[in-house]
């Protein structure tokens, strides 16, 4: 078998959304109500004070955890020389004991493209210098193999507030998320409906009730 063009089949894909699950909803509606009840984030009308995004509460000082991507770091860079005392930790398994699920850097290659070799070829050279070099001393990438730790400019590019291990942690514990085809159009879906539940203008049952059937029209389309 050649792996190279089963590598998508051997993925398990996902038939269907599950935020309509109890624990999915409780943690959705203790969200929702932290945006419009205890109202510790920036709130609608206060957007055009910070930015134009009221997504922006950790710098302000409101939100002291913000769950992100190691490579968006650089947007707090600021804080840190402005004297704010900055950390990352991995995140906690949740009551089953697993692992959360997250994305890797990666890269992939159309099963129907005409010159695999070739894509083979540009795939293997993102793993090694001169482009490996270039984008770890950009804070572009983050290490896919717990070897590329060692990398002289990664390791250089790394704030005196980051944690090494933390970084290995997670390349180590965290597992890969299957993203669906039609991904692009269920996000947007529900970034267009959580609005609603974020500002306490409709309840999270209801919001479930409008998403889940289109969400799941999607993905098995």
């Amino acid at each position: 078998m050649d792996l190279r063009r089963r590598g998508a089949d051997l993925v398990e894909r996902p038939q269907r959304c599950l935020l309509d699950a109890k624990e999915a909803t409780a943690a959705l509606d203790l969200l929702a109500q932290l945006h419009y009840k205890d109202r510790v984030s920036i709130q609608p009308e206060e957007s055009g004070d910070f930015g134009g995004s009221i997504q922006e509460g950790f710098p302000t000082g409101r939100v002291a955890l913000r769950f992100r991507a190691t490579t968006e770091l650089s947007f707090y860079k600021q804080m840190a020389d402005e004297g704010a005392h900055l950390g990352v930790s991995s995140v906690p398994k949740g009551p089953a004991g697993v692992t959360p699920r997250g994305a890797a850097n990666s890269w992939g290659i159309w099963r129907e493209t005409k010159a695999p070799d070739a894509a083979w070829k540009a795939v293997a050279a993102w793993h090694a210098d001169p482009i490996l070099k270039l984008v770890y001393d950009r804070r572009n990438c983050f290490p896919c193999r717990q070897s590329q730790f060692a990398h002289p400019s990664f390791k250089a590019a790394l704030y005196p507030w980051e944690d090494l291990e933390v970084e290995r942690a997670a390349l180590r514990d965290v597992r890969i998320m299957a993203t669906p085809a039609r991904f692009t159009e269920i996000d947007d879906i529900w970034s267009k409906a959580w609005v609603a539940a974020r500002d306490g203008k409709k309840s999270i049952k209801d919001l479930m009730a409008e998403f889940i059937p289109q969400a799941n029209a999607l993905l098995a389309s």
